[in-house]
């Protein structure tokens, strides 16, 4: 089964789930060059996906990651590029992901 179109309320569900889901994982202290290196990954997957380039966000992840949404389990950097190709393929194209600098996990995120 395919995804649904999103929609507002669509939109708000997926904030929701993933403000929850930041919410699980408790902060830790991270050194300036670790915090450096999470940004510059933060910004390729941010890039990759405002393009809606499927292979680009797949890229970004590990050969045997496990990438878990609210529609499904989606497994390997191939399993994960289909379904990222298929999200940008079937939903609204001017979906953007953007983030701020990791200063808080809260502000960490937002989908438009």
């Amino acid at each position: 089964m395919l995804p649904a179109p999103v929609t507002a309320g669509r939109r708000l569900m997926l904030y929701s789930w993933l403000r929850g889901f930041l919410r699980a994982f408790r902060a830790i202290a991270a050194g300036p060059q670790i915090v450096e290196q999470l940004e510059a990954i933060n910004l390729k997957f941010n890039k990759a996906f405002n393009k809606h380039d499927g292979s680009a966000v797949g890229a970004l992840y590990v050969a045997n990651a496990v990438h878990v949404t609210p529609v499904g389990t989606f497994s390997g950097r191939e399993g994960i590029e289909g379904h990222m190709t298929n999200l940008f393929q079937r939903h609204n194209p001017h979906l953007v992901l953007t983030s701020q600098p990791l200063a808080g996990v809260e502000s960490a995120l937002s989908l438009r």
